[in-house]
């Protein structure tokens, strides 16, 4: 008759061959293999236990941006959120980018000769101060147009 205290042979486990391969396993009194142990305590459904670490190093000026830019007590759920949105707008570049016109390359490559030379000239100390000053104005102005024309391309 079984009871608590003498529970019946049939609630006994069974040693089979999945029994021996969960066991612990012993050379005398030396554990050589541990079993598996116990199941995860996670649900069914639970998120996954996160295992990888990524480190990021940023300035102290950077991370205290990311701070004040992150609406959570958690930084990283937050970067996680942001990182791995599957709706946000991200594009990964699949294939090169269209070619540019030949014919501003070749523009591109006579001004980018023609700034070396002043830069050349510049440095070789053969032109006075009031030239330097007046190269620079000039430079200047190249420099401003060419931040309206990126503006407009982008």
């Amino acid at each position: 008759m079984a009871d608590d205290k003498h529970p019946d042979q049939d609630d006994a486990p069974e040693l089979d061959e999945q029994w021996a391969e969960d066991a612990h396993r012993y050379q005398g009194d030396r554990l050589v293999r541990r079993g598996k142990g116990r199941p995860p305590l996670t649900a069914p459904g639970a998120e996954p236990k996160r295992e990888k670490v990524i480190k990021v190093r940023c300035t102290a000026e950077e991370y205290e941006t990311l701070k004040w830019r992150c609406p959570k007590a958690r930084l990283a759920a937050w970067m996680r959120e942001q990182c791995l949105n599957p709706d946000g707008d991200w594009v990964r570049q699949t294939q090169a980018p269209e070619p540019a016109d030949p014919a501003l390359l070749r523009q591109l490559a006579g001004i980018g000769n023609n700034l070396n030379q002043i830069a050349r000239r510049v440095n070789s100390g053969e032109w006075g101060a009031v030239d330097k000053v007046q190269v620079i104005a000039a430079l200047a102005a190249v420099e401003r147009e060419l931040a309206e024309l990126r503006a407009l391309h982008r």
